[in-house]
């Protein structure tokens, strides 16, 4: 394969990418959890400032980074090793948060604010309200408007429940933003993550897309080709976040396990979304090789097409899933087949437990295997792209189409297996 499908690949994903997987987690992590044994039982646990947990815990904390940075080094193929310089320092009590943070090779500007996430249709009254310009690092905050944010208070108490679906959305709040070379931060400098892979720049939010991806299940062409594919990271931060809410759970500070699981969780979430661990999906290395030979004759027509076709199929798909789903809670509906199928546990035991190899053998595997169908049914069913305009509202479309169904038939499948990892992780979590 020439030098030149590699730059069509990429010019492919300078436009599709930076697109979240399932757009808001907090949503499906609610009823996924709600009846899992280990939470519905958990007694509420209290708020603990962040700086707390880091002052009492910081010898440990550094020893726990330090044993991830080596195992991250041995296991993670194409892991970019972390700079000797970024040592959390627990003796340097004034630059806590911020060092820690950089030591974990997060964005250091991350609010780290207390609060829950209620679910649409939940009163909250104003004087409880928080304000949405402390959740994130974004300046474009008008998606949150939508959503409704119950402000916390350190040492009140809250439930697990509630503490792991809030946090299972954070990390689309900023920790990934700004962390390479070119990200035009000064924090990107020291990351040691070299220049952004993929992603298109224009955008604020897309230096987060390849921690939020993994592309393990590529014809060996495609790597041959393109090889910044492989620099992905979501098995980093899992392993990150998993370790962490062992610790925080040992060491008696459950709200910081609860939260770190939480964080975890949303990684695994993204790679149940076929968008996320499918390079071009519908599209085969075949046609893909006869798109970039005719391209180089001048005949950008397909190319064009293609770029067209998995950007409006990547967005039309996650917006109307979560129109739908928003709209189960926001008419108070109690036994619908997308709720049961975040909660169905029938499927759990057959993946097995959830370890490292789960990332890219299990987990990734299954969604990249259901890529091209869930391509075709997209392709089916016309009126779904009337989802690419963010006004639309699930009840504006009025249609019972057998092409409808194929796919809320589909996604329910793809529910199931998202309840299924988020459970299984959760249960790696809580074995400390």
């Amino acid at each position: 394969m020439s030098k030149k499908i590699s730059i069509l690949i990429f010019i492919v994903y300078l436009s599709v990418l930076g697109l979240q997987a399932w757009t808001d987690h907090t949503l499906g992590t609610y009823p996924t959890l709600a009846n899992m044994p280990e939470i519905k039982d958990a007694k509420p646990v209290q708020v603990e400032s962040f700086e707390d947990f880091l002052k009492k815990e910081g010898q440990g904390l550094a020893v726990l980074l330090k044993e991830q940075e080596e195992f991250s080094r041995a296991n993670i193929p194409n892991y970019p090793p972390k700079p000797d310089s970024l040592v959390f320092d627990p003796s340097d009590t004034k630059n806590l948060r911020k060092n820690f943070l950089i030591s974990m090779r997060l964005n250091p500007n991350i609010p780290l604010t207390y609060y829950i996430q209620e679910l649409p249709g939940v009163n909250v009254p104003k004087s409880e309200k928080f304000p949405i310009e402390n959740l994130s690092v974004y300046k474009d905050l008008s998606f949150f408007n939508r959503m409704n944010y119950r402000t916390l208070k350190v040492k009140s108490n809250v439930s697990p429940l509630a503490i792991l679906a809030t946090a299972a959305d954070e990390p689309d709040y900023g920790h990934d933003i700004g962390l390479y070379t070119d990200s035009n931060s000064e924090h990107g400098k020291e990351m040691g993550f070299g220049e952004q892979p993929f992603g298109d720049k224009r955008f604020e939010y897309s230096s987060q897309a390849p921690f939020h991806m993994g592309f393990y299940h590529e014809a060996s062409i495609v790597y041959a080709a393109g090889g910044f594919i492989k620099r992905t990271l979501p098995e980093y931060r899992m392993n990150q976040f998993l370790t962490l809410a062992r610790f925080a759970f040992k060491t008696g500070h459950p709200y910081w396990g609860y939260r770190f699981a939480g964080w975890g969780l949303h990684f695994v979430q993204d790679l149940t979304q076929p968008y996320h661990t499918t390079l071009l999906p519908g599209v085969g290395t075949t046609r893909m090789l006869w798109i970039n030979i005719i391209s180089k004759i001048g005949l950008d027509g397909s190319k064009n097409a293609m770029i067209k076709r998995v950007a409006d199929r990547h967005t039309s798909i996650e917006h109307y899933q979560f129109e739908w789903f928003y709209s189960i809670f926001q008419n108070k509906e109690t036994d619908n087949l997308m709720l049961r199928a975040f909660s169905d546990v029938s499927g759990d035991i057959a993946y097995g437990e959830f370890n490292q190899d789960y990332i890219r053998n299990v987990l990734s595997k299954e969604s990249n295997e259901r890529a091209s169908e869930l391509d075709s049914k997209i392709e089916d069913w016309e009126a779904i792209y009337k989802f690419m305009d963010y006004e639309v509202r699930y009840e504006d479309i009025k249609d019972n189409s057998n092409e409808k169904k194929a796919i809320d038939d589909y996604l329910i499948v793809l529910m199931k297996s998202f309840g299924a990892h988020t459970r299984n992780y959760l249960r790696a979590a809580l074995k400390y």
